[in-house]
C-alpha cells in the first residue's frame, strides 16, 4: 500500500496514494461567502471548482497564513475533489498494513478516525479523507457553487 507523507504544523500527515488527485504549488484561494466553517475558499483548477477545506481545524491544530512554499494536495472525496494545505509534501512511501495502528493510541485529542505508523522512528498520522467533508458541508457548498455557476 502506498501513501503520500506531507507535514503540516511540524506533524507528519500522510494520505492514501488512492484518495490524491494531485500536488500543486500554492495559489491563491478565492473566499466564499456562506460557506461551511471549515470551508478556507475554492481554487480553481483548470476549470474545475475545488473547495479547499481547514485540515489545520479539522487535526486541531493552529491556523495559519498560506505562503509561497506551502503545497496543495487535491484528494478524490466521494461526491467532489477538494483540496488542503500542506506546509511541505515530502515522498510517496510503501507500507505495511500491519505497522497501522488506532490514532486514539497515540493522539486522544484528536477527533477525526484516522490512523498512524512508525517510519524510521517518527509518527505519521494517516488521514481517513471521509472524515473531511461531512455531508451537510457538501450540500451547503454545493448550493454555493451552483449559485456561482448561474451567475457567471
Amino acid at each position: 500500500m502506498q501513501i503520500l507523507i506531507s507535514q503540516i504544523n511540524n506533524r507528519k500527515i500522510a494520505f492514501y496514494i488512492k484518495d490524491v488527485e494531485r500536488v500543486l504549488h500554492s495559489v491563491k484561494i478565492e473566499p466564499l461567502h456562506e460557506t461551511p466553517e471549515n470551508i478556507m475558499g475554492i481554487i480553481n483548477y483548470h476549470g474545475e471548482i475545488i473547495p479547499v477545506i481547514k485540515i489545520r481545524q479539522k487535526l486541531s491544530m493552529p491556523e495559519k497564513r498560506i505562503s509561497l512554499s506551502d503545497k496543495f494536495i487535491i484528494l478524490k472525496g466521494e461526491k467532489r475533489n477538494f483540496g488542503i494545505v500542506a506546509d511541505e509534501v515530502f515522498s510517496v512511501q510503501e507500507i505495511d498494513e500491519n505497522e497501522i495502528s488506532d490514532i486514539n493510541s497515540v493522539y486522544p485529542e484528536l477527533t477525526i478516525s484516522s490512523k498512524v505508523l512508525k517510519i524510521k522512528g517518527e509518527t505519521v498520522i494517516i488521514a481517513n479523507i471521509e472524515n473531511f467533508l461531512l455531508s451537510e458541508e457538501i450540500f451547503a457548498l454545493d448550493e454555493i457553487l451552483n449559485k456561482l455557476e448561474k451567475n457567471s
